[in-house]
């Protein structure tokens, strides 16, 4: 016999998309080598 488990969702989860992804991600591996900062520039 299964007993019954007592669930609490949870207000907040904390998920960072950058842990999940590899070291040796290629897009990773990209944005290091780069530089894209005169997209961000100020004009």
């Amino acid at each position: 016999m299964q007993g019954r488990k007592n669930y609490s969702e949870k207000l907040f989860i904390s998920f960072q998309l950058s842990d999940r992804v590899p070291k040796e991600n290629f897009y990773r591996r990209l944005s290091e080598t780069l530089d894209l900062e005169f997209l961000y520039r100020d004009k």
